[in-house]
């Protein structure tokens, strides 16, 4: 059971143990990281971009739609393409368009 602050006295007292910090370098691979999407993102705008039709219905599979509407439109920002290209939601999210403005 343990006491209140008010309870506790000097006669018991507290006993702190501190460990020596101990550590080695070694030699490890980097794991490549599962994030990385943006590429994605990104090489579909510019695959969009390079074809001649003002928009394209995006098929997709392995994400929400709205993961992928967020990383288009985080793409479309990086790349400064807010004046060429948008992303159109229907179907409360779930139909996406990349659409030339």
């Amino acid at each position: 059971m343990t006491k209140a602050v008010d309870e506790l006295s000097i006669e018991e007292p507290i006993e702190v143990v501190s460990e020596e910090l101990s550590f080695e370098l070694t030699d490890k691979d980097i794991p490549k990281t599962t994030r990385g999407r943006a590429n994605v993102y990104a090489e579909k705008l510019d695959e969009f971009l390079a074809q001649p039709k003002d928009s394209k219905y995006i098929q997709f599979s392995g994400r929400k739609p709205v993961t992928v509407a967020s990383g288009l439109r985080k793409a479309i920002e990086t790349k400064g393409l807010h004046d060429k290209v948008t992303v159109v939601t229907r179907n409360s999210g779930n139909d996406l368009w990349l659409v030339r403005i």
